[in-house]
């Protein structure tokens, strides 16, 4: 990583956009640089913003990494980030937004040919010619200003405050209930008993998305476990025992035991993107139960698994495996909501969830290993 010129005095909004900074990926190099660049210019369709946090996650690193994503075409750097709290500076005429509101951006923008794109849920899109701020095909939001089309800009309330950058991977834990409930109602009794309230649900993975999704669990009434390979010292394992749900340290406890003991989970949140988790979980589902994916995982040796056993048991108990990525504007509007639900709960319980922030210029520290007690870093654009 390469570092920037030294620190600069921002000043004003207005400055930061006339002289935006940005962390950038120099794609010959694979080196990471903060440096400034020209001022974003809009087109009719599209608002100015101003960025205030970025958030960092796995997609993010493994960026960084060359694990994945796919730059913008002919680019020679790309602009990292994907989760982002903006405040507008310029709005088009007509598009309800005005200057000071903050918004969170959608990552994804459609391919602009098929039903799903048009319906407004690109996260369906079957093409490969979707877009994604920061992994594939757009830059990202880790620069003091950009340009993005005022239809996929969410209004953020401004009661929820900085938390709004917990949208993005919120929408994301909305978009597998959601999924996740749909195939759930499948069984006849499940609307008629609560749905998935007094249910018991197994998250696999403590980091921001899986402490998120153990929240919003929780706040649906379930009994959660959260599953990681920490102690129970460590500020995710903190935050479980402070909602009410329990942690599971793989390296003490087989997760297939925790399973027997409670006669199997009715829903499996995998956040992981390791496939030694996702198919020890799959043997942990209960009857009838459903496991979501959301990790995506990276080149790895290939894995020797019981198939028979898998299949037998998903077969014979009607459990379903499915795939989720990403979320549309609708699960963004949700996500917002439900994340000013739960702040008021649980003593500050949502606050806790951002335990690293750092300045952009501090770019190389937000990227290292924070430890066991990193849950969600943000880069705060304003300092």
């Amino acid at each position: 990583m390469a570092r920037g010129a030294g620190r600069l005095e921002r000043g004003t909004t207005r400055d930061r956009v006339n002289a935006p900074r940005a962390l950038a990926l120099d794609l010959a190099t694979r080196r990471l640089s903060l440096s400034t660049g020209a001022t974003p210019r809009p087109a009719p369709s599209e608002a100015l913003l101003a960025t205030l946090l970025t958030g960092i996650d796995g997609t993010d690193e493994e960026v960084l990494a060359g694990e994945a994503g796919e730059p913008p075409r002919d680019a020679a750097r790309w602009v990292l980030g994907h989760e982002c709290l903006a405040e507008v500076v310029q709005a088009p005429e007509g598009s309800g937004l005005a200057q000071g509101d903050r918004v969170v951006p959608v990552v994804r923008h459609g391919c602009g040919g098929c039903e799903a794109c048009s319906l407004g849920t690109p996260d369906y899109c079957p093409t490969d010619d979707y877009t994604e701020h920061g992994i594939k095909g757009l830059d990202g939001f880790m620069r003091d200003a950009f340009a993005d089309d005022a239809a996929s800009l969410v209004s953020a309330p401004a009661s929820l405050g900085d938390l709004a950058v917990l949208a993005e991977p919120m929408s994301v834990a909305i978009k597998a209930l959601d999924t996740a409930r749909h195939i759930a109602r499948r069984v006849p009794w499940f609307e008629r008993e609560g749905g998935f309230a007094g249910r018991r649900a197994l998250v696999a993975g403590t980091g921001s998305l899986g402490s998120l999704a153990a929240l919003l669990l929780r706040d649906e009434g379930m009994e959660v476990w959260g599953l990681d390979r920490s102690g129970d010292e460590t500020a995710a394992a903190r935050l479980l025992a402070d909602v009410g749900a329990e942690h599971v340290n793989a390296r003490e406890r087989s997760i297939r035991d925790v399973a027997e003991e409670v006669d199997g989970f009715d829903l499996v949140i995998e956040a992981t993107g390791a496939p030694r988790v996702v198919f020890d979980a799959l043997h942990t589902l209960a009857g009838n139960g459903v496991m979501v994916m959301l990790g995506v995982p990276s080149d790895r040796p290939p894995l020797d698994v019981d198939g028979d056993a898998i299949m037998r048991r998903m077969v014979l108990r009607n459990q379903v495996l499915v795939g989720s990525v990403n979320s549309h504007r609708g699960q963004y509007e949700e996500a917002l909501a439900r994340l000013e639900d739960i702040r008021p709960r649980w003593n500050g319980a949502l606050e806790r969830v951002v335990t690293h922030t750092f300045a952009p210029e501090d770019f190389e520290a937000a990227f290292a290993d924070a430890g066991p007690d990193a849950i969600k870093k943000v880069i705060d654009w304003r300092r």
